[in-house]
């Protein structure tokens, strides 16, 4: 998909209580295919579908419907959105599919945080768990009232590594955050609104795997295999098994998930 951004484009999305102003010129992109991405645009049943054509669609655990989507403007259609509550297990469950042994990876969705996770707990936004985790920290600096994001990788040592964003997590805020994952290079950025934002690394960029760990368990939307509930409205998510440049990130920000195609053409 070809999207040439306009002047000023990015320039109403708030990183860390600021506007960017960073679209001071147009930016041509293209966004590689995506292996899972998800509209969350049925409205109804337990079933999403995988607009990517790869086959991993999910089941929703508990989630609800939520119409119109929040992220919804004048300018882009979210159509519908996926309402997840902590102490009640809601998720969206996703196969064990192709992320195992990847050197690259990207993945991200929009969110609204609603409500703080019970004891001051992570949030889990998109989680495989032994292996990779989008999700709210409350524990950068041990202050649990200023949460952020964070992109967290697992380690075959039983640690993982952390990359935590400048930008706070505010309640009633909505953001679209993003991890860009590079094992040959030894990169884990975090990307909010658009924009690279990595603040406390813990762990060295030494520690960042050359290909994300192997785990069984399933991908999840809105918690962890083991809990961790995230309170809120995701919408929009997708995974790619390439690390998204700047502009490519601003693109899949800008560029709402649409319905799946799979027709096949032939000439």
């Amino acid at each position: 998909m070809l999207l040439v951004l306009p002047l000023g484009a990015l320039s109403s999305c708030a990183v860390n209580g600021s506007q960017t102003d960073t679209a001071t010129q147009a930016v041509t992109a293209t966004l590689p295919p995506a292996l899972a991405a998800y509209e969350f645009g049925e409205g109804s049943g337990r079933l999403v579908a995988d607009s990517s054509c790869n086959g991993h669609n999910g089941v929703i655990n508990g989630a609800r419907w939520v119409t119109p989507s929040p992220f919804t403007t004048p300018d882009l259609d979210f159509g519908f959105a996926l309402n997840f509550r902590t102490g009640r297990k809601d998720s969206v469950e996703i196969d064990n599919f192709g992320l195992n042994g990847a050197t690259q990876a990207t993945w991200s969705a929009w969110v609204l945080p609603v409500f703080n996770p019970p004891g001051g707990q992570h949030g889990h936004i998109i989680s495989k768990s032994g292996s990779f985790n989008l999700k709210t920290s409350t524990a950068v600096g041990g202050d649990p009232t200023q949460p952020h994001f964070a992109c967290e990788l697992l380690l075959d040592n039983g640690g993982s590594i952390q990359q935590n964003s400048v930008s706070f997590r505010h309640l009633g805020e909505m953001v679209h955050v993003a991890c860009v994952y590079n094992g040959e290079l030894g990169v884990l950025d975090i990307y909010v609104n658009g924009q690279k934002d990595n603040g406390v690394l813990t762990g060295t960029t030494t520690d960042i795997p050359t290909q994300l760990r192997s785990s069984c368990t399933p991908t999840n939307v809105g918690r962890a295999d083991e809990g961790y509930e995230f309170w809120g409205v995701i919408d929009n998510v997708r995974l790619y098994l390439y690390d998204l440049a700047l502009e490519q990130v601003q693109l899949d920000m800008l560029t709402p998930v649409g319905p799946p195609d799979c027709t096949v053409t032939t000439n």
